[in-house]
């Protein structure tokens, strides 16, 4: 049989962030009683791009991303969260101009730590977090078909959470709704160490840089657990960036207001037999007002369907499409076309356990109505995560 744990498009512990591991808490039994618990992830990239209408885009990039999450039990009710990265960050000096790149622009920082709440069915969090808004740029499965939804990732919040719990997920569905409020983290712990991130300036109308608490998002997730194997997700989620009316916005010539966001997704997992189980994710999201901007609009697609065979291997077909226009303007498409293969190492020995290698090709088309950029790339992950 497969392993229900091992087989999830997105990870339950802290490789996803605090709110999911908060999210998800009820499902996790085997650190409980742990004062310490965590995982280590480490994933190595090497990435060749070989065709390309822009030659500069010809070149290969080797780069590392790590995820460090520790959940400190401070009580039977209270814990202390945590996740640090260290990627690949883009900055003025990312642009590659066709050389190739062996771990460059890699920058470390603390990307969440967040006081946790336990009771019952409802938890609350405050402290720097990530809000739960669309899942596309969780994706574990696959590459590189995560990185659109990552576009629209809300991260560095400065804020609380509030979920509650309702229902059974093995019968009618359990429901689990999420209000987030917040402000961005520009200026506490947004600095990176190695690498300096790009900022811009304070006063340049970033929605959400309100200096209360004005931001904030509504969620709703909903679970079904037909079997062990069988399992149906939904999610759907409300974004409103606050825009702060005391700057100027001299950034943006037309006229501001805040950025009004909605995402929706399902998750479906179904066993064939005992050797072959499918898992299709897709998602779907609209933005208004991008950046604040009143004649900017944005709409993205993520749909993923990976198969496992014979427990260890599995294949990814997917594709990721962002539609963005302005007012008076042609817009922009950029459209990513994915095929992997994986092995995972889970089943054989404890010393491989965590342990993952994945190949793929990517075509990646970047359309501005009146040209088109197209990138065919070959890559290769080595991916392990240790829990403790």
């Amino acid at each position: 049989m497969f392993s229900a744990t091992s087989q999830n498009v997105f990870a339950s512990d802290l490789e996803n962030g605090v709110w999911k591991n908060l999210n998800e808490q009820y499902q996790q039994t085997v650190n409980d009683k742990k004062l310490v618990s965590g995982m280590l992830l480490n994933r190595v990239y090497n990435v060749k791009t070989f065709d390309s209408d822009d030659k500069n885009n010809q070149y290969n990039d080797t780069y590392l991303l790590s995820r460090l999450g520790v959940n400190l039990k401070l009580s039977d009710n209270f814990s202390l969260k945590s996740v640090a990265k260290f990627e690949n960050i883009s900055n003025s000096k990312s642009n590659p101009d066709g050389t190739n790149r062996f771990f460059e622009n890699e920058g470390a920082f603390l990307d969440e730590v967040a006081f946790g709440y336990d009771y019952k069915n409802f938890s609350a969090l405050v402290g720097k977090f990530n809000p739960n808004f669309g899942d596309a740029w969780r994706i574990n499965n696959g590459i590189w078909v995560n990185a659109i939804g990552k576009q629209y990732e809300q991260k560095s919040k400065l804020g609380f959470g509030l979920i509650e719990r309702a229902g059974d997920s093995k019968n009618f569905g359990e429901y689990v709704f999420g209000l987030s409020v917040f402000t961005n983290d520009r200026k506490n712990l947004d600095n990176s160490i190695i690498t300096k991130r790009d900022s811009l300036p304070k006063d340049s109308g970033v929605p959400g840089d309100t200096r209360s608490l004005k931001s904030y998002v509504l969620s709703t997730d909903i679970y079904y657990d037909f079997s062990d194997q069988e399992k149906l997700s939904y999610h759907f989620s409300y974004l409103n960036l606050a825009i702060n009316d005391r700057q100027n916005h001299s950034n943006i010539p037309a006229k501001v207001d805040d950025e009004k966001a909605f995402a929706a997704n399902i998750n479906y997992k179904y066993p064939l037999n005992d050797k072959f189980l499918l898992d299709s994710f897709v998602e779907y999201t609209n933005i208004q007002n991008l950046d604040g901007d009143t004649e900017k609009n944005a709409n993205f697609l993520t749909v993923n369907f990976t198969a496992y065979i014979l427990k260890n291997y599995f294949i990814t077909i997917a594709r990721a499409v962002e539609n963005q226009t302005k007012t008076g303007e042609n817009g922009v498409d950029e459209i990513i076309n994915e095929l992997s293969l994986g092995y995972k190492f889970d089943n054989l020995n404890q010393y491989l356990k965590g342990l993952m290698i994945s190949i793929g090709y990517k075509q990646n088309d970047l359309d501005n109505k009146t040209s088109l950029i197209r990138d065919k790339s070959f890559g290769f992950l080595i991916s392990h995560k240790f829990e403790f």
